[in-house]
């Protein structure tokens, strides 16, 4: 199994981000995944916490966003999507944690780099068949497994 994580922007002009009433092309922002851990509780250090489900578990990024345009943008957490050989599940909404070191929704200014966590509630899984990716991996697969090669 696979889980690929893609992060998501927004940049429509009469939202306000971008430059409004014109067209431009927009370089998207740019996201990576850094480390990614399997648990069963979430503790902030604003004393927030929360415990998963019976039966699941919190799929937890650290994740990196940058914005290389020259505009604002709109960075979303996007959603995390579970991939295996019969079928492929999303979980699109990442789990709300009001504390400094998780990303939310936000406007990322021209050339500004965050760095923070998201987490991702899920039906238990084995932490020998996880892996964490966006995108594509540094070897071209779709993801780091080894089940999904080049």
């Amino acid at each position: 199994m696979c889980l690929l994580f893609g992060a998501c922007r927004r940049d429509n002009p009469s939202a306000g981000v971008g430059t409004a009433g014109a067209q431009s092309a927009t370089t998207p922002v740019q996201t990576s995944v850094t480390a990614a851990a399997i648990t069963d509780h979430l503790a902030t250090s604003t004393q927030q916490s929360r415990q998963a489900a019976p039966g699941n578990h919190f799929v937890l990024l650290d994740v990196i966003a940058h914005n290389p345009d020259r505009q604002p943008q709109v960075f979303s957490e996007g959603s995390l999507v579970s991939v295996n050989e019969s079928h492929e599940r999303s979980f699109p909404a990442p789990v709300s944690m009001f504390a400094d070191e998780f990303l939310t929704l936000q406007v990322l200014q021209p050339a500004a780099t965050v760095r923070g966590k998201i987490a991702y509630e899920v039906p238990t899984i084995s932490p020998a068949s996880f892996t964490g990716s966006q995108g594509r991996a540094a070897n071209g697969s779709c993801c780091a497994c080894k089940r999904h090669p080049r």
